[in-house]
């Protein structure tokens, strides 16, 4: 099993982070703590992770997270976690979840899922329309 996150892959240049994403993402089954970015999504859907089973986030803003593509591509994930940087107020809207909750409503991908996290940071408050 081969990991990949933090340590080395987040201080690559984008360029450098999506061709070792590329070349290691048929062999992970861990990638934790990556930060992500667009250009993430279309690598996973051209590789399609089938073995990928935790994939821990450190959300940016709560536009940069995996598409519904990129969940449909890792169907023995597990574990999906979104993390917020220490020590800064990472408010994020629950559109950030809506491609977690699109692909279990629609049953393609995710049939392993376990667990979804969100730590160290708050939903932000939305006004109902009712």
């Amino acid at each position: 099993m081969f990991e990949a996150g933090d340590k080395w892959l987040n201080k690559a240049s984008p360029g450098t982070q999506i061709r070792l994403l590329r070349a290691l993402l048929p062999f992970l089954r861990d990638l934790s703590w990556i930060k992500w970015n667009a250009a993430c999504n279309s690598c996973f859907r051209q590789v399609c992770p089938s073995d990928l089973q935790v994939l821990r986030i450190r959300l940016q803003n709560d536009e940069t997270v995996p598409t519904l593509d990129v969940l449909e591509a890792a169907p023995a994930l597990k574990t999906i976690g979104y993390y917020g940087a220490r020590n800064l107020p990472n408010i994020i809207s629950a559109a950030a979840f809506r491609p977690v909750i699109t692909a279990l409503q629609r049953g393609i991908g995710l049939q392993a899922l376990q667990e979804v996290k969100l730590s160290r940071c708050a939903l932000k408050k939305t006004q109902s329309r009712f």
